[in-house]
Parts: structure tokens; sequence; C-alpha cells
């Protein structure tokens, strides 16, 4: 079979939809600024790797969960605090499967990290959430930075509720 060439002569590869056609010479760069050649990369190699992690739904408000930034009860920032269960939910699915959140989220209660009210909340979405493999379910830990996100994501969940006077 002969190869199709585009208008400067590099060979145009084809993927397996046979959808697009990527010249040999293109390139793809990431958002980390990763350079990768478009014809060894295919189409389809990105879109399951560089899909957006929830990190984007918690990462402002960990950043907003700083010890030295207060977060006004009344204001124009007041209703961008939304520090709660689907932050905290977020971070955990980001990194385990449902079943691995959900033992996580009781763990949490059990050792005094979350309240019994707070873990709850948590739970009502983390079980609603895909359980993944059996064997994932064990994963149920978070990597020491993001642990210590999710302690300061609690953190400012509270403060949230405390200066709203939702406790």
């Amino acid at each position: 079979e002969g190869h199709k060439v585009d208008t400067e002569g590099n060979p145009i590869v084809h993927d397996d939809s046979d959808e697009a056609e990527i010249g040999a010479g293109d390139t793809i760069i990431t958002a980390s600024g990763e350079v990768i050649p478009a014809a060894a990369a295919g189409v389809n190699r990105l879109m399951a790797e560089d899909e957006a992690p929830l990190v984007e739904l918690y990462e402002a408000q960990a950043l907003a969960a700083n010890p030295f930034l207060v977060a006004p009860s009344t204001g124009p920032t007041a209703k961008s605090n939304t520090v709660g269960a689907p932050t905290v939910a977020a971070l955990l699915l980001d990194h385990m499967s449902g079943m691995a959140a959900v033992n996580f989220a009781q763990k949490a209660i059990n050792s005094g990290m979350l309240t019994q009210e707070e873990g709850n909340a948590v739970l009502a979405i983390v079980q609603l959430a895909t359980p993944g493999e059996a064997e994932a379910a064990l994963e149920d830990h978070l990597p020491h930075r993001d642990l210590l996100t999710f302690s300061a994501l609690v953190t400012s969940w509270r403060q949230v509720k405390q200066l709203r006077g939702e406790e």
C-alpha cells in the first residue's frame, strides 16, 4: 500500500479511526511543556492521560486554605469560599477508587480527622462514585503531600462554617 504525503513531502500517518491525519513532522505540546512527536503519539494517545483531573476542583480551595489568609463571612469573596464535602470528595476521588475513598473517609472519621457529620457528608458523595476494582479498595491512602492538602481543606471547611455561623 502506498503512503500518502503532505504538501511538504512528509508521510501522513493515520490513526485507528482514520478520522484525522497527522503529519510526520507535527508535534504535540502538553500543558506541562512536554513535546511529543504527533506521529508517534497518535490522535487518541493523550485523551485518557491528559484529561483534566479533579485537582482543578479543589486546587483553588487548597490555596485558599492558607492559614495566613482569612475566609470572610461577608463581602464579595464570601461565596467563593466553598470548601466543603464536594471539595474533600474531589481530592479523594482524584487519588483513589470509590471504594477506597469510602474506606479512607471511614478511617478519617475513626481517627478523628473528620467529625461524624463531616464524614457523612463526604461519604454521601464518594459512596456514589464508581467503585473500581475490588483490589483498588485496598489503596485507601493519600501520598503525604495530598494528605496534608486533605488536612488543610478540612481545616478550611471548618473555618468557613464557623465564620458563616453554620456551627
